[in-house]
């Protein structure tokens, strides 16, 4: 069956000036068609509404008597948001009190990071809270340097990527030039360090210094994994240090947790793609080591 909706949605406008941003609304309610052998039933499960809803709208009261060709009230499915300088995605989810990642695949956002004054989002009415009930808390990860934010910028994101590996180094120091000059001369990869990232302990890196690997800058397939095709989808992020024998540093996680919170904004991969190197491994492995804070990590990511 054709379940083309013929929403005749007229009227929408958006006041948008320099100085003026306003929250326009769609009609409520909106003008559905009927198409031939629908039914009230399909009808409310496609406006995500109830057959009585849809009785009350129309004034029905024999849902037998419906004909195609002939037009329902429907409710509205949406609001749109204009927006203003300094908006951002978290802000703008918090107002209407719908969840940031809700708003960037309802609106399909690539760059979530990178909104422009004026740009039209989508508020997608079903997914808000209920009028009195807060929102669950905007998600608030810790402020990434100004200077690597500004290097990820520079690189488009594939759509190859599903899932994020988080390793140790296994080692009490390392840098990402010590790891990849490792990789390519004891390990023979062509590619060198084997991870798309790293983050430093202190010793011979700064201590929660995030170093971007050139897989991430060219965007190809970690080396970090035992399984190949894990590898072609799977990020690898790698601490410095051994946490078979110690915690990661402070600042360690707070840098993790911010480049992962970037790195789910940027992908859409949720938290619960989101593991240590153990669980992911076909081949058994202690990484990132029994001191990793997995199970804290990931309460806090959304």
């Amino acid at each position: 069956m054709n379940y083309t909706v013929r929403a005749a949605l007229s009227g929408l406008a958006i006041a948008m000036t320099c100085t003026c941003h306003v929250v326009a609304q769609a009609p409520d309610p909106g003008v559905y068609v009927i198409e031939k052998n629908d039914t009230l039933i399909e009808i409310a499960s496609r406006f995500n509404t109830s057959v009585a809803e849809l009785k009350r709208l129309n004034n029905i009261g024999n849902p037998k008597t419906i004909r195609a060709g002939s037009t329902l009230s429907v409710p509205k499915q949406f609001e749109v948001y204009a927006v203003k300088s300094g908006d951002t995605i978290s802000e703008i989810a918090q107002a209407h009190r719908i969840r940031d990642d809700h708003l960037i695949r309802y609106n399909a956002l690539s760059a979530p990071d990178k909104l422009k004054i004026g740009q039209v989002l989508k508020i997608p009415l079903r997914m808000k809270a209920s009028p009195g009930t807060p929102a669950r808390p905007v998600y608030v990860p810790p402020a990434m340097a100004a200077d690597v934010r500004a290097q990820l910028a520079k690189y488009p994101v594939n759509s190859r990527w599903k899932w994020i590996a988080i390793h140790h180094s296994a080692t009490t120091q390392g840098s990402l030039e010590s790891m990849d000059r490792y990789h390519k001369e004891e390990r023979h990869m062509t590619n060198g360090l084997a991870y798309h990232f790293v983050i430093g302990n202190g010793r011979n890196m700064g201590d929660g210094a995030i170093g971007i690997g050139n897989r991430w800058k060219q965007q190809i397939k970690g080396g970090h994994l035992f399984s190949e095709w894990q590898n072609n989808i799977t990020i690898g992020i790698c601490l410095v240090g051994n946490f078979e024998k110690g915690a990661p540093t402070a600042r360690q996680m707070k840098s993790l947790e911010a480049l992962l919170a970037w790195l789910q904004t940027r992908t859409g991969i949720r938290k619960g793609m989101i593991m240590p190197h153990r669980k992911m491994n076909v081949k058994p492995t202690a990484c990132p080591g029994k001191y990793f804070p997995t199970d804290k990590l990931l309460a806090k990511l959304r």
